[in-house]
């Protein structure tokens, strides 16, 4: 399996961020797909030549964001689904505020007490 080679050199980001970013490009440009099994912890620390507990905060660091989840006395599974559905647009409400007199909403409910196709949940109908 090919791995990103990560240059320790540069500092500007902490090892494991990097080896974490490293693993994310591969999970979401479908190199590694939902389902298949992570490297081993041990492999990606002779890998890279850096400690476990880094290796670990890499993961845990993928784990943070969903894109990996861990199954007990197995491993780590690439978890990552690609969003589909696109944002909902929101509604623009009218700013108009449209002035009702109470007495039109009483004279409303009085004329239609006798419709029965209107259900009234407030009214017992004997």
């Amino acid at each position: 399996m090919y791995f990103c080679r990560v240059q320790i050199k540069d500092m500007k980001e902490p090892i494991y961020q990097k080896i974490a970013s490293c693993l994310e490009e591969q999970i979401k440009n479908g190199t590694l797909k939902i389902g298949d099994k992570m490297p081993s912890l041990r492999m990606l620390h002779q890998e890279y030549g850096v400690s476990l507990n880094t290796v670990i905060q890499s993961y845990f660091e993928l784990e943070s964001k969903g894109l990996i989840v861990s199954r007990p006395q197995s491993g780590y599974y690439v978890n990552y689904k690609p969003t589909l559905l696109s944002v909902p647009s929101t509604s623009q409400p009218t700013s108009r505020i449209e002035r009702v007199h109470e007495e039109d909403i009483i004279s409303k409910v009085y004329s239609s007490i006798s419709n029965k196709e209107i259900t009234r949940f407030s009214l017992w109908n004997y």
